[in-house]
């Protein structure tokens, strides 16, 4: 698993461990960026799920649905990339932007808040 700020690489986890990846990283950009109070620069920020190459039934990523599921019930501002279909991406200020949105507020803590 690859933390780097700009790239989640979910090679190598199931679907499910893949899902609470994406989670735990924008709990981190989040993080960061609250402390910092603005953005450092404009980056593109990738979420790398695969393609499928290696899957049972090459060309579907079992990873890659469950990632796009969450990122559209949560209505993150990722897109397939244009070139790599095993890739999402996101401009940090549009990510950051949803992270300190209402929409976003309640998502996360929806995931992170105890019952």
């Amino acid at each position: 698993l690859d933390l780097e700020d700009n790239k989640l690489d979910l090679h190598e986890l199931s679907a499910g461990a893949a899902n609470i990846a994406v989670l735990l990283w924008l709990k981190t950009i989040k993080a960061k960026y609250s402390k910092l109070g603005t953005t450092q620069g404009e980056h593109e920020l990738t979420i790398v799920t695969g393609w499928g190459k290696h899957s049972r039934e090459q060309g579907r990523s079992e990873v890659q649905a469950s990632v796009k599921a969450l990122v559209s019930e949560l209505g993150l501002p990722f897109t397939p990339h244009m070139t790599n279909p095993g890739r999402l991406v996101s401009s940090q200020s549009d990510l950051i932007q949803w992270l300190q949105s209402v929409e976003g507020t309640t998502h996360m803590e929806k995931y992170f808040t105890k019952p």
